[in-house]
């Protein structure tokens, strides 16, 4: 079940990332599916085009989280083609996704390959986390990306087994 970055459940202020080209391009433009208006566009861009960018959501509690979708940017050609995630319970101390699950090498996310088609991964075992960070490695022309989480938040139950496309 999605935790609620689409669906705005999750307060912009939720978010937060390394750097953003400008207010336009902030981080609470991360959603899945978001598009452009109102002179914002329809993703999150790094100002800084390196390895060492990210995008963080806080969920508000910690939360048993089971995949990840991506999606480039809406109103332009570029998209991150793979990435790689952390995981932290106090938005502190952040573990790679290989640390949370087998201690392997970090396992690089393949991503997009344009702009709007959403690329869904489903973890091999369920992460719990309150903050979530995305660290894009490579992409098109620039970094820019739409998001969503799946999972149950802390209090939800929910019976639905299969909740993937």
């Amino acid at each position: 079940t999605p935790v609620g970055i689409e669906d705005h459940r999750i307060p912009s202020g939720a978010f937060s990332a390394s750097s953003s080209y400008n207010f336009n391009h902030g981080p609470d433009r991360a959603r899945l599916n978001q598009p452009n208006g109102h002179g914002r566009t329809g993703a999150w861009s790094a100002r800084d085009k390196n390895r060492n960018q990210w995008l963080q959501v806080d969920l508000g509690a910690v939360s048993r989280l089971t995949g990840v979708a991506t999606q480039g940017r809406h109103d332009a050609h570029q998209w991150v083609t793979s990435y790689t995630l952390a995981f932290s319970k106090d938005g502190k101390r952040f573990y790679p996704y290989r640390q949370a699950i087998n201690r392997l090498n970090d396992p690089l996310f393949r991503a997009n390959t344009d702009r709007n088609t959403v690329v869904y991964h489903r973890f091999a075992k369920a992460i719990r986390a309150q903050y979530v960070r995305v660290h894009p490695k490579k992409w098109r022309s620039h970094i820019s990306m739409r998001v969503e989480l799946f999972g149950c938040q802390r209090g939800e139950l929910h019976l639905s087994l299969n909740t993937w496309k």
